[in-house]
């Protein structure tokens, strides 16, 4: 699953949480979030992930990493469509 907020001016994320728990998403997050936008890795990787860094130094991203906590709350939030992200 992968979390963001659109912004219309670029066609990108502002704001992504990758979330899928593969390699391939992870470079995926890295095409979609916007220059100076905040990528938030929530996946969890088994084994070597391979990572280009160009990407984030070039686009200025912002890149978090995320514990597992509790998911109930956030899955309602998104299940209740009041939120700005989007869910794919």
């Amino acid at each position: 699953m992968t979390l963001a907020i659109y912004t219309p001016r670029e066609g990108k994320f502002a704001l992504l949480i990758e979330a899928t728990g593969s390699p391939t998403g992870l470079a995926l997050a890295q095409q979609m979030t916007e220059a100076r936008g905040t990528l938030v890795l929530k996946s969890t990787f088994h084994g070597a992930a391979p990572v280009e860094t160009w990407p984030i130094v070039v686009k200025e991203l912002n890149v978090i990493g995320s514990r597992c906590g509790p998911f109930d709350k956030a899955i309602a939030l998104l299940k209740s469509r009041q939120s700005r992200f989007l869910a794919h």
